[in-house]
Protein backbone atom coordinates (compact mmCIF):
# COMPACT_ATOMS: atom_id res chain seq x y z
CA UNK A 1 0.00 0.00 0.00
CA UNK A 2 1.19 3.27 -0.59
CA UNK A 3 1.51 6.06 1.63
CA UNK A 4 2.54 9.69 1.97
CA UNK A 5 4.91 11.68 4.48
CA UNK A 6 3.72 14.97 5.64
CA UNK A 7 3.97 18.21 4.61
CA UNK A 8 4.75 21.84 5.82
CA UNK A 9 3.61 24.13 2.74
CA UNK A 10 0.43 25.94 3.48
CA UNK A 11 -2.68 25.03 1.76
CA UNK A 12 -4.10 28.62 0.49
CA UNK A 13 -2.35 28.54 -3.04
CA UNK A 14 -3.56 24.80 -2.88
CA UNK A 15 -7.19 25.53 -2.44
CA UNK A 16 -8.35 25.01 -6.23
CA UNK A 17 -5.90 21.94 -6.54
CA UNK A 18 -7.73 20.33 -3.76
CA UNK A 19 -11.27 20.99 -4.48
CA UNK A 20 -10.90 20.00 -8.02
CA UNK A 21 -8.66 16.99 -7.35
CA UNK A 22 -11.64 16.11 -4.48
CA UNK A 23 -14.39 16.86 -7.04
CA UNK A 24 -12.76 14.42 -9.55
CA UNK A 25 -11.82 11.51 -6.90
CA UNK A 26 -15.89 12.03 -5.43
CA UNK A 27 -17.00 11.63 -8.91
CA UNK A 28 -15.01 8.22 -9.18
CA UNK A 29 -15.89 6.73 -6.37
CA UNK A 30 -19.89 7.52 -6.68
CA UNK A 31 -19.84 5.44 -9.77
CA UNK A 32 -20.31 2.18 -7.38
CA UNK A 33 -23.62 0.61 -6.60
CA UNK A 34 -26.36 3.51 -7.23
CA UNK A 35 -29.46 3.92 -4.85
CA UNK A 36 -32.58 3.83 -6.18
CA UNK A 37 -34.36 5.60 -3.61
CA UNK A 38 -32.32 9.13 -3.70
CA UNK A 39 -28.86 9.90 -4.69
CA UNK A 40 -28.60 13.04 -2.76
CA UNK A 41 -28.61 12.13 0.83
CA UNK A 42 -25.50 13.19 1.83
CA UNK A 43 -24.01 13.92 4.92
CA UNK A 44 -24.61 17.48 6.56
CA UNK A 45 -21.82 19.93 7.75
CA UNK A 46 -18.65 17.49 7.40
CA UNK A 47 -15.89 19.23 9.36
CA UNK A 48 -12.03 18.58 10.14
CA UNK A 49 -11.46 19.42 13.76
CA UNK A 50 -8.07 19.63 15.36
CA UNK A 51 -6.42 16.54 16.47
CA UNK A 52 -7.79 15.35 19.83
CA UNK A 53 -4.19 13.82 20.32
CA UNK A 54 -1.05 13.70 18.60
CA UNK A 55 -1.15 13.00 14.83
CA UNK A 56 -5.23 12.79 14.43
CA UNK A 57 -7.40 14.29 12.87
CA UNK A 58 -11.36 14.79 14.09
CA UNK A 59 -14.28 14.22 11.76
CA UNK A 60 -17.42 14.88 12.28
CA UNK A 61 -20.72 15.54 10.52
CA UNK A 62 -24.47 15.69 11.03
CA UNK A 63 -26.79 13.23 9.22
CA UNK A 64 -29.07 14.24 5.78
CA UNK A 65 -31.83 15.94 6.46
CA UNK A 66 -34.17 13.91 4.92
CA UNK A 67 -32.65 10.55 6.02
CA UNK A 68 -32.89 7.46 3.44
CA UNK A 69 -36.51 6.24 3.78
CA UNK A 70 -34.87 3.16 4.74
CA UNK A 71 -32.42 4.25 7.73
CA UNK A 72 -29.00 4.69 7.85
CA UNK A 73 -27.07 1.83 8.59
CA UNK A 74 -23.58 3.06 8.74
CA UNK A 75 -20.93 5.81 7.82
CA UNK A 76 -18.16 4.64 5.48
CA UNK A 77 -14.89 7.11 4.83
CA UNK A 78 -12.50 7.18 2.69
CA UNK A 79 -9.43 9.37 2.48
CA UNK A 80 -8.86 11.45 -0.41
CA UNK A 81 -5.13 12.20 -2.09
CA UNK A 82 -4.19 14.73 -4.62
CA UNK A 83 -1.60 12.54 -6.35
CA UNK A 84 -3.84 10.94 -8.68
CA UNK A 85 -4.50 8.17 -6.47
CA UNK A 86 -7.34 6.46 -5.60
CA UNK A 87 -9.53 7.06 -2.24
CA UNK A 88 -8.71 4.89 0.18
CA UNK A 89 -11.26 3.27 2.29
CA UNK A 90 -10.62 4.03 5.82
CA UNK A 91 -13.73 2.41 8.13
CA UNK A 92 -17.09 2.01 8.88
CA UNK A 93 -18.44 4.01 11.20
CA UNK A 94 -21.77 3.87 13.18
CA UNK A 95 -22.33 7.52 14.46
CA UNK A 96 -21.38 10.94 12.89
CA UNK A 97 -17.64 11.32 14.57
CA UNK A 98 -14.60 9.81 14.32
CA UNK A 99 -10.70 10.35 15.09
CA UNK A 100 -7.69 8.88 12.94
CA UNK A 101 -4.68 8.88 12.69
CA UNK A 102 -2.76 10.29 10.03
CA UNK A 103 0.77 11.02 10.41
CA UNK A 104 1.94 8.79 7.86
CA UNK A 105 -1.06 9.81 5.13
CA UNK A 106 -0.38 13.75 4.69
CA UNK A 107 0.02 14.89 1.31
CA UNK A 108 2.45 18.33 0.71
CA UNK A 109 -0.68 19.99 -1.20
CA UNK A 110 -3.28 19.16 1.18
CA UNK A 111 -5.67 15.85 1.18
CA UNK A 112 -8.94 15.51 2.33
CA UNK A 113 -12.02 12.99 3.48
CA UNK A 114 -15.20 11.98 1.73
CA UNK A 115 -18.09 10.58 4.05
CA UNK A 116 -20.85 8.36 2.53
CA UNK A 117 -23.95 7.35 3.80
CA UNK A 118 -25.08 3.53 3.51
CA UNK A 119 -28.37 2.74 4.22
CA UNK A 120 -30.19 -0.42 5.87
CA UNK A 121 -30.77 -1.62 1.70
CA UNK A 122 -27.44 -1.93 1.73
CA UNK A 123 -27.05 1.45 -1.10
CA UNK A 124 -24.04 4.09 -0.50
CA UNK A 125 -25.16 7.70 -1.70
CA UNK A 126 -23.01 10.06 -2.54
CA UNK A 127 -20.35 11.74 -0.69
CA UNK A 128 -19.51 14.74 1.03
CA UNK A 129 -15.99 16.14 1.40
CA UNK A 130 -13.57 18.40 3.41
CA UNK A 131 -10.36 19.33 2.43
CA UNK A 132 -7.36 18.98 5.54
CA UNK A 133 -4.26 21.68 5.29
CA UNK A 134 -1.31 20.21 5.09
CA UNK A 135 0.88 20.18 8.35
CA UNK A 136 3.76 18.44 10.19
CA UNK A 137 3.23 15.37 12.13
CA UNK A 138 6.31 13.49 13.83
CA UNK A 139 4.91 10.73 16.33
CA UNK A 140 6.19 10.75 19.53
CA UNK A 141 8.87 7.88 20.69
CA UNK A 142 7.57 6.22 23.00
CA UNK A 143 10.38 4.48 24.82
CA UNK A 144 8.45 1.08 25.02
CA UNK A 145 5.47 -0.91 22.65
CA UNK A 146 3.75 -3.02 24.01
CA UNK A 147 2.71 -5.64 21.40
CA UNK A 148 0.79 -8.71 21.16
CA UNK A 149 0.67 -10.74 17.34
CA UNK A 150 -2.60 -12.81 16.17
CA UNK A 151 -2.55 -15.09 13.80
CA UNK A 152 -5.75 -15.54 11.98
CA UNK A 153 -6.95 -17.03 8.77
CA UNK A 154 -10.23 -16.99 6.78
CA UNK A 155 -13.03 -19.78 6.62
CA UNK A 156 -12.09 -21.00 2.92
CA UNK A 157 -7.99 -20.63 2.96
CA UNK A 158 -6.16 -21.92 6.32
CA UNK A 159 -3.40 -20.10 7.54
CA UNK A 160 -0.01 -21.43 7.39
CA UNK A 161 1.09 -24.15 10.05
CA UNK A 162 2.54 -21.41 12.05
CA UNK A 163 3.16 -21.98 15.63
CA UNK A 164 3.03 -19.49 18.13
CA UNK A 165 6.67 -20.60 19.49
CA UNK A 166 7.87 -19.77 15.94
CA UNK A 167 5.71 -16.54 15.79
CA UNK A 168 7.08 -15.29 19.10
CA UNK A 169 10.76 -16.20 18.29
CA UNK A 170 10.84 -14.06 15.00
CA UNK A 171 8.96 -11.23 16.79
CA UNK A 172 10.71 -11.17 20.11
CA UNK A 173 13.21 -13.61 21.22
CA UNK A 174 15.46 -14.15 18.48
CA UNK A 175 18.59 -11.85 17.71
CA UNK A 176 17.63 -10.67 14.28
CA UNK A 177 13.66 -10.86 15.37
CA UNK A 178 11.76 -7.75 14.83
CA UNK A 179 12.61 -6.57 18.22
CA UNK A 180 16.13 -6.84 18.05
CA UNK A 181 15.95 -4.87 14.74
CA UNK A 182 13.81 -1.85 16.54
CA UNK A 183 15.29 -1.49 19.19
CA UNK A 184 18.81 -1.45 17.12
CA UNK A 185 17.93 0.86 14.27
CA UNK A 186 16.78 3.12 17.30
CA UNK A 187 19.79 3.54 19.06
CA UNK A 188 18.12 1.68 21.83
CA UNK A 189 15.54 4.54 22.48
CA UNK A 190 12.54 2.57 21.94
CA UNK A 191 12.39 -1.26 22.11
CA UNK A 192 9.32 -3.24 21.29
CA UNK A 193 7.87 -5.57 24.62
CA UNK A 194 5.99 -8.77 23.92
CA UNK A 195 2.63 -8.14 25.79
CA UNK A 196 1.87 -10.70 28.22
CA UNK A 197 1.97 -13.75 25.95
CA UNK A 198 2.79 -11.83 22.85
CA UNK A 199 1.33 -14.45 19.82
CA UNK A 200 -2.50 -15.65 19.91
CA UNK A 201 -4.45 -17.83 17.86
CA UNK A 202 -4.68 -18.93 14.67
CA UNK A 203 -8.06 -17.09 14.79
CA UNK A 204 -10.71 -18.09 12.17
CA UNK A 205 -12.36 -14.80 11.02
CA UNK A 206 -16.05 -15.05 10.11
CA UNK A 207 -17.40 -15.06 6.08
CA UNK A 208 -14.44 -15.92 3.29
CA UNK A 209 -11.93 -14.04 1.64
CA UNK A 210 -13.94 -12.39 -0.59
CA UNK A 211 -15.34 -10.58 2.30
CA UNK A 212 -12.56 -8.38 3.03
CA UNK A 213 -10.36 -8.70 0.01
CA UNK A 214 -11.63 -7.45 -3.95
CA UNK A 215 -8.53 -6.23 -5.80
CA UNK A 216 -7.05 -5.66 -2.53
CA UNK A 217 -7.88 -6.38 0.83
CA UNK A 218 -9.67 -3.94 3.96
CA UNK A 219 -6.85 -4.07 6.49
CA UNK A 220 -9.13 -2.29 9.22
CA UNK A 221 -12.11 -4.64 8.53
CA UNK A 222 -9.39 -8.04 9.31
CA UNK A 223 -7.95 -6.06 12.43
CA UNK A 224 -11.17 -5.59 13.40
CA UNK A 225 -12.90 -8.71 13.24
CA UNK A 226 -9.30 -10.17 14.42
CA UNK A 227 -10.22 -8.52 17.54
CA UNK A 228 -13.67 -9.19 17.83
CA UNK A 229 -12.55 -13.01 17.63
CA UNK A 230 -9.95 -12.60 19.99
CA UNK A 231 -11.60 -10.45 22.47
CA UNK A 232 -12.92 -13.19 24.79
CA UNK A 233 -9.51 -14.50 25.44
CA UNK A 234 -6.98 -11.62 25.11
CA UNK A 235 -6.71 -9.01 26.94
CA UNK A 236 -5.73 -5.70 24.92
CA UNK A 237 -5.41 -2.70 27.81
CA UNK A 238 -2.16 -1.42 27.87
CA UNK A 239 -1.07 -3.09 24.17
CA UNK A 240 0.75 -0.05 22.13
CA UNK A 241 0.78 -1.86 18.47
CA UNK A 242 -1.04 -5.07 17.31
CA UNK A 243 -0.03 -7.03 14.42
CA UNK A 244 -2.24 -9.33 12.75
CA UNK A 245 -1.16 -12.05 10.22
CA UNK A 246 -3.32 -13.25 7.35
CA UNK A 247 -2.30 -15.54 4.61
CA UNK A 248 -3.20 -14.12 0.94
CA UNK A 249 -3.62 -10.78 1.65
CA UNK A 250 -2.96 -8.29 -1.11
CA UNK A 251 -1.42 -5.67 -0.91
CA UNK A 252 1.41 -8.08 1.84
CA UNK A 253 0.82 -5.25 4.39
CA UNK A 254 -0.30 -2.02 5.43
CA UNK A 255 -1.21 -0.05 8.61
CA UNK A 256 -4.67 0.88 10.02
CA UNK A 257 -5.81 1.18 13.64
CA UNK A 258 -8.37 -1.06 15.63
CA UNK A 259 -10.50 0.08 18.22
CA UNK A 260 -10.49 -2.56 21.35
CA UNK A 261 -12.94 -2.33 24.10
CA UNK A 262 -10.21 -2.45 26.85
CA UNK A 263 -7.34 -0.66 25.06
CA UNK A 264 -9.11 1.88 23.30
CA UNK A 265 -7.44 2.44 19.10
CA UNK A 266 -4.44 0.63 18.74
CA UNK A 267 -2.25 1.70 15.89
CA UNK A 268 -1.92 -1.76 13.98
CA UNK A 269 -0.17 -3.37 10.67
CA UNK A 270 -1.92 -6.36 9.15
CA UNK A 271 1.00 -8.48 7.10
CA UNK A 272 0.14 -11.47 4.59
CA UNK A 273 1.14 -15.03 6.55
CA UNK A 274 4.03 -16.17 3.65
CA UNK A 275 3.70 -20.23 3.46
CA UNK A 276 7.73 -20.10 4.38
CA UNK A 277 6.92 -18.41 7.11
CA UNK A 278 6.21 -15.50 9.38
CA UNK A 279 8.06 -12.20 7.52
CA UNK A 280 9.89 -10.21 9.88
CA UNK A 281 10.62 -7.54 7.27
CA UNK A 282 6.97 -6.49 6.11
CA UNK A 283 6.35 -5.83 9.94
CA UNK A 284 9.28 -4.00 10.16
CA UNK A 285 8.75 -1.79 6.81
CA UNK A 286 4.64 -1.19 8.85
CA UNK A 287 5.94 -0.67 11.68
CA UNK A 288 8.08 2.15 10.22
CA UNK A 289 4.87 3.64 8.46
CA UNK A 290 3.02 3.85 11.81
CA UNK A 291 6.08 5.82 12.73
CA UNK A 292 5.82 8.40 10.06
CA UNK A 293 8.38 6.93 7.42
CA UNK A 294 7.65 6.72 3.94
CA UNK A 295 8.59 4.19 1.01
CA UNK A 296 12.38 4.79 0.02
CA UNK A 297 13.03 4.63 -3.86
CA UNK A 298 16.04 4.40 -6.03
CA UNK A 299 16.31 7.00 -9.13
CA UNK A 300 14.91 5.27 -12.63
CA UNK A 301 17.10 7.20 -14.92
CA UNK A 302 15.49 5.51 -17.75
CA UNK A 303 11.44 7.66 -16.43
CA UNK A 304 12.72 11.15 -17.35
CA UNK A 305 10.21 14.27 -16.23
CA UNK A 306 11.06 17.02 -18.30
CA UNK A 307 8.89 19.28 -15.68
CA UNK A 308 10.86 18.29 -12.43
CA UNK A 309 13.23 21.43 -11.68
CA UNK A 310 15.83 19.15 -10.28
CA UNK A 311 17.79 17.47 -12.52
CA UNK A 312 20.39 16.20 -10.54
CA UNK A 313 23.24 14.82 -13.09
CA UNK A 314 24.73 16.57 -16.39
CA UNK A 315 23.15 13.21 -18.06
CA UNK A 316 19.83 14.33 -17.91
CA UNK A 317 18.72 11.59 -15.79
CA UNK A 318 15.49 13.61 -13.97
CA UNK A 319 14.36 12.80 -10.11
CA UNK A 320 11.74 10.55 -10.68
CA UNK A 321 12.15 7.49 -8.54
CA UNK A 322 11.04 3.84 -8.27
CA UNK A 323 8.47 3.59 -5.11
CA UNK A 324 10.14 0.29 -2.52
CA UNK A 325 12.89 -0.55 -5.14
CA UNK A 326 15.64 0.51 -2.42
CA UNK A 327 17.69 -2.32 -1.29
CA UNK A 328 19.84 -1.31 1.90
CA UNK A 329 16.70 -0.25 3.57
CA UNK A 330 13.80 -1.17 5.25
CA UNK A 331 11.03 1.40 3.84
CA UNK A 332 12.28 -0.23 0.35
CA UNK A 333 12.88 -3.80 -0.04
CA UNK A 334 16.10 -4.30 2.38
CA UNK A 335 15.72 -7.49 4.22
CA UNK A 336 18.88 -7.35 6.09
CA UNK A 337 18.99 -7.11 9.59
CA UNK A 338 21.54 -4.05 9.13
CA UNK A 339 19.06 -2.31 6.17
CA UNK A 340 18.01 0.24 8.44
CA UNK A 341 15.98 3.60 8.15
CA UNK A 342 17.84 6.26 6.25
CA UNK A 343 19.00 9.28 8.10
CA UNK A 344 16.42 11.25 6.79
CA UNK A 345 14.17 8.22 8.20
CA UNK A 346 15.22 8.64 11.65
CA UNK A 347 14.84 11.84 12.05
CA UNK A 348 11.33 11.61 10.91
CA UNK A 349 10.62 9.14 13.12
CA UNK A 350 12.79 10.92 16.30
CA UNK A 351 15.30 8.58 16.42
CA UNK A 352 18.71 10.60 14.92
CA UNK A 353 19.36 13.67 16.98
CA UNK A 354 19.18 17.31 15.31
CA UNK A 355 22.59 17.88 16.55
CA UNK A 356 23.72 14.75 14.51
CA UNK A 357 23.08 16.56 11.31
CA UNK A 358 25.25 18.85 9.24
CA UNK A 359 24.32 21.04 7.00
CA UNK A 360 26.51 22.26 4.07
CA UNK A 361 26.25 24.58 1.49
CA UNK A 362 29.08 24.18 -0.91
CA UNK A 363 32.05 26.58 -1.86
CA UNK A 364 34.57 26.75 -4.20
CA UNK A 365 36.77 26.10 -0.56
CA UNK A 366 37.05 22.93 0.44
CA UNK A 367 34.70 22.12 3.09
CA UNK A 368 35.95 18.67 4.94
CA UNK A 369 33.34 16.44 7.13
CA UNK A 370 33.85 13.03 8.97
CA UNK A 371 30.46 10.99 8.18
CA UNK A 372 30.33 8.62 11.47
CA UNK A 373 28.38 5.32 10.47
CA UNK A 374 24.65 5.17 10.51
CA UNK A 375 24.36 1.97 12.36
CA UNK A 376 25.96 3.12 15.49
CA UNK A 377 24.96 5.20 17.99
CA UNK A 378 27.59 7.73 17.85
CA UNK A 379 27.22 11.69 18.90
CA UNK A 380 28.86 13.50 16.00
CA UNK A 381 27.69 13.68 12.08
CA UNK A 382 25.69 10.77 10.98
CA UNK A 383 23.57 12.66 7.87
CA UNK A 384 25.12 15.65 5.74
CA UNK A 385 22.73 17.95 3.99
CA UNK A 386 22.86 19.88 1.22
CA UNK A 387 19.75 22.27 0.56
CA UNK A 388 19.05 22.28 -3.00
CA UNK A 389 16.06 24.30 -2.81
CA UNK A 390 13.17 24.90 -0.35
CA UNK A 391 12.08 21.84 1.17
CA UNK A 392 14.46 19.76 -0.68
CA UNK A 393 17.78 18.82 0.02
CA UNK A 394 20.64 16.25 -0.89
CA UNK A 395 21.77 14.23 2.04
CA UNK A 396 24.34 11.41 2.72
CA UNK A 397 25.09 9.14 5.32
CA UNK A 398 27.78 6.39 5.72
CA UNK A 399 27.06 2.64 5.88
CA UNK A 400 29.20 0.52 8.44
CA UNK A 401 27.09 -2.20 9.91
CA UNK A 402 29.47 -4.47 12.34
CA UNK A 403 28.69 -7.52 10.20
CA UNK A 404 31.08 -5.76 7.43
CA UNK A 405 28.28 -6.41 4.66
CA UNK A 406 28.62 -3.01 3.00
CA UNK A 407 31.24 -0.23 3.70
CA UNK A 408 29.67 3.04 1.74
CA UNK A 409 28.60 6.22 1.45
CA UNK A 410 25.05 6.47 0.04
CA UNK A 411 23.62 10.08 -1.45
CA UNK A 412 20.16 10.29 -1.31
CA UNK A 413 17.69 12.90 -2.14
CA UNK A 414 14.34 14.41 -0.28
CA UNK A 415 13.06 16.21 -3.38
CA UNK A 416 8.82 16.02 -2.40
CA UNK A 417 6.80 14.84 0.66
CA UNK A 418 5.09 11.70 -1.41
CA UNK A 419 6.49 8.16 -1.43
CA UNK A 420 8.81 8.63 -4.43
CA UNK A 421 9.93 11.79 -3.26
CA UNK A 422 10.46 11.66 0.30
CA UNK A 423 13.82 9.80 0.10
CA UNK A 424 15.40 8.56 -2.88
CA UNK A 425 18.59 6.68 -3.27
CA UNK A 426 20.46 8.66 -6.01
CA UNK A 427 22.28 6.69 -8.66
CA UNK A 428 25.92 7.76 -7.26
CA UNK A 429 25.84 4.55 -5.06
CA UNK A 430 23.79 1.43 -6.81
CA UNK A 431 20.93 -1.23 -4.93
CA UNK A 432 24.60 -3.49 -3.83
CA UNK A 433 26.65 -0.33 -2.06
CA UNK A 434 28.98 -0.16 -4.81
CA UNK A 435 29.42 3.51 -6.39
CA UNK A 436 31.59 6.16 -6.87
CA UNK A 437 31.68 6.59 -3.33
CA UNK A 438 32.68 3.58 -2.16
CA UNK A 439 36.13 3.68 -2.65
CA UNK A 440 38.39 6.36 -1.28
CA UNK A 441 39.51 8.70 -3.88
CA UNK A 442 35.69 8.39 -5.69
CA UNK A 443 34.35 11.11 -6.41
CA UNK A 444 30.50 12.72 -7.70
CA UNK A 445 29.97 15.78 -9.58
CA UNK A 446 26.18 17.18 -10.22
CA UNK A 447 27.12 20.14 -12.37
CA UNK A 448 23.26 20.99 -13.08
CA UNK A 449 23.35 21.95 -8.97
CA UNK A 450 27.49 23.01 -9.06
CA UNK A 451 28.19 20.55 -6.17
CA UNK A 452 31.37 18.16 -5.97
CA UNK A 453 31.96 15.26 -3.17
CA UNK A 454 35.00 13.42 -2.75
CA UNK A 455 35.61 10.31 -0.30
CA UNK A 456 38.83 11.73 0.88
CA UNK A 457 39.21 8.61 3.38
CA UNK A 458 37.85 5.95 5.94
CA UNK A 459 38.78 5.11 9.34
CA UNK A 460 38.01 5.07 12.93
CA UNK A 461 38.59 7.73 15.58
CA UNK A 462 37.05 7.95 19.45
CA UNK A 463 33.44 8.18 18.56
CA UNK A 464 33.61 5.45 16.11
CA UNK A 465 34.40 4.54 12.05
CA UNK A 466 33.94 7.49 9.65
CA UNK A 467 34.02 8.85 6.01
CA UNK A 468 35.87 11.44 5.55
CA UNK A 469 34.23 13.74 3.14
CA UNK A 470 35.06 16.73 0.93
CA UNK A 471 32.53 19.05 -0.74
CA UNK A 472 33.40 21.62 -2.78
CA UNK A 473 31.40 23.47 -6.23
CA UNK A 474 32.51 22.31 -9.99
CA UNK A 475 33.55 25.64 -10.68
CA UNK A 476 34.52 28.71 -8.54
Amino acid sequence: MRHTLPGRSGGGRHTARLLSALLVMAASLSLGQSCPENPRYVVRNLRAGAPDKPCYVTLAWDPPVPAPPSGIQQYWVYRIALAGLPGTFVRTVPAGTLSVIDATWLEPDGYGYMVRVKDNNGFLHQGALVGVSPHDCPLPLDPELETKVLLVSFADVPSPPYSLAEVGDKMFDAPNSVAAFWETNSYGTQRILRSEAGVYGPFVLPGVRSDYCNTGCSAFQIAAAAVAEADASVDFSGVDRLVVSAPELVPSGTITEVDTAEGGAIPSVVVKSFLEGFSNNIVEHELGHVQTAKHAAVVDCDDLFPTDPFDHRSGGCVLGGTDYFEKMSTPGVGQGFYDQFSAFHKLRMGILPADRITSMIPAAAPQDVRLYALEEDIAGTQMLQIPIGVGAFYFLEYRHPPDGSVDTVLMRAKFGLGDVGSDQMLPVAFVDGSGPLDVVGGSVELPAQNLRIWLIAKSTDGLGPYALLRVTTVSP
